[in-house]
């Protein structure tokens, strides 16, 4: 049965963690760390400034998934402390905060509530995995138990594995699409070009559609064609949201050097 833990990573610590490498333990929270365990990495409230840099957020967080490896002891330790080394250590773009509309990601036992942020290591669900995975648009691959180092760019890879994709898919009504393609046309609103002068016959027709406020931060909401929908060409749409940072339609014209239009807001 697989096995998830929140495993956390103080700025400040006795501990000798290395990021995305190694985990140092108390040997009490073995069984929590088996091989194979799905790690979530989180770090608490900053308490020292000098540390902001390295963190995604001063508020307490979490900021990567790993799996479990092999467990080795501390050869400096006397009460069976121990390494587990970190495999497939995948960084989040943005921080994914430990509470969402005043309710904590992780479920506290009421026997745990004014102790629970204390441990080090806490079991995990599948439904947290899921949860924290979907917040930070990670893809994940099943059955990664190893990192592959020094890769040497000549050698040859099989690829094609199953994924589990951690997402969302918001609704998108194509009648919409079709009125914002009838008010705006379908050249490029930020670059101007037009597909089908480019690729001929084949891309007639062709663009995609850009909602300037993204479904995922709206929710449901009422869309209007003329206002709320912008036609992008792949390049531009790519650009708009590169980064997890969505940017407007005038802030790609102003990068090519082009004067804003209405509806580049």
């Amino acid at each position: 049965m697989q096995q998830y833990a929140v495993v956390v990573e103080n700025d400040i610590t006795q501990w000798e963690d290395q990021t995305g490498s190694r985990y140092h333990f108390p040997k009490r929270y073995a069984r929590f760390l088996t091989p194979g365990t799905r790690l979530i990495h989180y770090k608490g409230r900053l308490r020292d400034p000098r540390f902001l840099p390295k963190r995604l957020s001063p508020e307490p967080h979490y900021f990567a998934f790993s799996i479990a490896g092999e467990h080795t002891p501390d050869p400096d330790s006397d009460k069976g402390d121990l390494f587990v080394d970190v495999l497939q250590h995948r960084p989040f773009d943005e921080a994914v905060p430990h509470r969402i509309d005043g309710e904590t990601l992780e479920t506290i036992p009421e026997s745990r509530k004014d102790n629970f942020w204390r441990d080090g290591v806490r079991p995990a669900t599948l439904s947290l995995f899921e949860t924290v995975g979907r917040l930070a648009r990670i893809v994940f691959d099943e059955g990664e138990t190893e990192v592959t180092e020094d890769i040497d760019l000549t050698t040859t890879m099989q690829e094609g594995g199953k994924k589990i994709v951690y997402g969302t898919r918001y609704e998108r009504r194509p009648e919409l699409r079709a009125l914002a393609i009838k008010i705006h046309g379908t050249v490029c609103f930020a670059c101007e070009a037009d597909l089908e002068k480019v690729y001929g016959e084949l891309a007639a027709g062709y663009i995609q559609i850009h909602h300037k406020r993204p479904l995922y931060v709206s929710g449901p909401t009422i869309v209007n064609a003329e206002t709320d929908l912008v036609p992008l060409c792949p390049n531009c749409h790519g650009i708009a949201h590169l980064g997890n940072k969505l940017r407007s339609v005038n802030d790609i014209r102003s990068l090519l050097g082009k004067p804003a239009v209405s509806y580049g807001d």
